[in-house]
Formats: C-alpha cells, structure tokens, sequence
C-alpha cells in the first residue's frame, strides 16, 4: 500500500486515545471517543512500530473499509474487529 494512502481511522473506545510519532515531526494525534479521522497509511505504519501502537491499533482504533491496510498492518483479524456498535445490538438482538 501506498505510504500516502489516505486511511480512515475510527476511535471505538469511551474515552480518548492519543498517540505520538516521534519520528514524523513529534505528530501527536488525540481521537475523541467514537471519532473518525482520516490519516495516511505510512503514519498508522510508523505507530504500529512503536510500543503500545499495534495493541492501540487492534484493542482501541479501527481502520474503515481498508482491507489491505488492515492485512498489511495487523495481518489476519477476527471478523468482529470490523463490528459497529449497531452490529453488536443487531447481534445481541
């Protein structure tokens, strides 16, 4: 994939998640609980290398519809990584 590849990025977790990238210039990037921001690939790349950035990547972000991001960056992921919260009340339901 494509260092500049624009990737959107949700944060599904109910408080903040911030993270920094001392390598890209000192980026510090703060997602508000349930927001969605879009990022290039190369910076999810660069945080997956750091410490704690591939657990924030699997446990607190999800990337939206980049299957090939997601393959590149976490390998293989169970299928609920990509669930909204609509799809676990539909589930439950």
């Amino acid at each position: 994939m494509e260092k500049n590849t624009p990737v959107k990025v949700l944060n599904r977790d109910n408080g903040a998640v911030v993270y920094s990238i001392p390598e890209m210039n000192g980026l510090r990037r703060v997602f508000q609980a349930g927001e969605t921001k879009e990022v290039t690939f190369e910076e999810l790349q660069k945080l997956s290398y750091i410490p704690g950035g591939n657990e924030l990547l699997r446990e607190n972000l999800v990337i939206i519809d980049q299957p090939k991001a997601i393959e590149e960056l976490l390998g293989r992921v169970e299928p609920e990584y990509s669930y909204t919260k609509t799809d676990v009340i539909k589930l439950l339901k």
